[in-house]
């Protein structure tokens, strides 16, 4: 608990936040079925990667709750492939919405986080600084170059354009290095089949609020661990003084509530 504590105050909360953050923490370990450590460390590195302030942190666990529904992505490979994902994100002005709808994309190819993240940063950063074969592939399928600049086009938006281009896989190797030119080769291809989840997955990210308060509340019972990692919270507030321990009361109390049957 007081390791929990750390990770959302290392993001560079105060007391306040730090408390008010550990109920949407606690409430996407249940959802999404890992342990309040990753939990918050998920929640910490994900503000820190958007630039987003605690009062995002419902929006951010709805999120990312609401992705490991509707994709392969889990908790790991999430805290693992946003380190590169989610900064290509913030770097192209890219909602977190945005940004996790196409990391699933590349984690849908069977990649492990970290692997997956690098190669969408690659992709994207790749085509924000293009080569001149790169430019000359575009130029030959008939794209202008602005429609593809990731600073100025969602992620999605840029797959589209591709895709209803005559785009095939030689043009990918002129295009992107290798490894990010394969997995584009094949999102592309699914985005023009009719099998890609983009544009569903992204409608559900929009509209995930409260996706994990309700996934929660379908977890009726809670087990004996989640009661013990609510114990350990109070007493580590309680080491921690009088202003920690008000303030992790009340989160707690509004936290068991949603956990009561």
């Amino acid at each position: 608990a007081a390791e929990a504590m750390y990770n959302l105050a290392s993001a560079g909360m105060d007391v306040k936040e730090t408390v008010s953050a550990i109920g949407p923490a606690m409430r996407m370990a249940q959802a999404i079925n890992t342990n309040l450590s990753t939990s918050t460390s998920l929640l910490a590195s994900t503000m820190s990667q958007f630039g987003l302030g605690a009062e995002q942190a419902d929006r951010i666990v709805d999120v990312l709750t609401t992705s490991t529904h509707k994709s392969q992505l889990t908790a790991d490979k999430l805290r693992e492939g946003l380190k590169f994902a989610g900064t290509a994100g913030r770097a192209f002005g890219q909602s977190i919405e945005e940004t996790v709808t196409m990391f699933a994309q590349f984690a849908n190819l069977g990649h492990e986080g970290g692997m997956a993240g690098r190669h969408m940063n690659a992709a994207f950063t790749e085509l924000a600084d293009l080569s001149d074969d790169a430019r000359e592939a575009f130029h030959k399928l008939g794209i202008d170059l602005k429609d593809i600049n990731p600073h100025a086009n969602s992620f999605l938006k840029i797959v589209k354009t591709i895709a209803e281009s005559s785009f095939k896989a030689t043009d990918a190797q002129k295009i992107w290095t290798r490894a990010a030119a394969n997995d584009m080769t094949v999102i592309i291809e699914n985005y023009r089949q009719g099998k890609s989840t983009m544009n569903s997955m992204k409608e559900a990210l929009d509209n995930s609020q409260g996706s994990a308060l309700k996934a929660s509340e379908d977890m009726k019972n809670l087990s004996t661990d989640w009661k013990e990692v609510v114990s350990a919270i109070e007493s580590a507030a309680l080491a921690m003084g009088d202003t920690w321990q008000e303030e992790v009361s009340k989160v707690l109390r509004e936290t068991r509530d949603i956990f009561r049957e």
